[in-house]
């Protein structure tokens, strides 16, 4: 994932006292997918093949803003848990 893509998605997340700045639609079309899950999937998958941690955190966003079923995401989620790679 590209820093600007990074900058993307994090517009999906919500601060204290900051809305999004950014729609799931919008991160959507940006990445040529029409469903939220499925993109977020792709991005998990990538990110663990490239053992980059901050894109498996994208993926986690894009996961939440797309509001996508938990149960395509725990067969990576369970790969991904004893990895240390991720850990900070």
């Amino acid at each position: 994932m590209t820093p600007d893509e990074r900058d993307l998605v994090m517009g999906l997340g919500v601060a204290p006292c900051s809305p999004p700045t950014r729609t799931i639609d919008e991160v959507l079309a940006h990445f040529g997918e029409s469903d939220g899950g499925a993109l977020a999937l792709r991005l998990l998958r990538d990110a663990m093949e490239r053992r980059d941690a901050d894109d498996v955190e994208m993926a986690l966003i894009v996961h939440w803003a797309a509001d996508a079923s938990v149960e395509e995401f725990l067969e990576p989620l369970t790969e991904l848990f004893p990895a240390d790679w991720h850990r900070g």
